[in-house]
């Protein structure tokens, strides 16, 4: 929820912004992704089901598919700005 609030929903709708990389974006890219990973992983271990780690799964993919399609637009909109953000901060962890 903090790597949201920081993110601002202006941002979030791909409004041309500035480049964010301070709060938690100074230590992933996607912080926000990372946040609903987690998220995902302990409601899989909580409810301890086949049909909750179906679930689970395929959101943890889809929330890492969606951080890698987006590195195409934000290299697109912030250029070399992104490129060297990308050299000192990993995407995830």
């Amino acid at each position: 929820l903090l790597a949201l609030k920081t993110l601002s929903l202006k941002t979030s709708l791909g409004l041309k912004e500035k480049l964010i990389t301070h709060g938690l974006y100074k230590y992933s890219r996607n912080p926000q992704y990372l946040g609903f990973n987690v998220f995902l992983l302990g409601a899989v271990l909580f409810f301890n089901s086949f049909f909750a780690s179906i679930t689970g799964l395929i959101g943890i993919i889809l929330f890492l598919f969606t951080a890698f399609t987006e590195e195409s637009w934000l290299k697109e909109q912030f250029k070399e700005e992104y490129r060297k953000y990308c050299k000192t901060v990993p995407r995830l962890i």
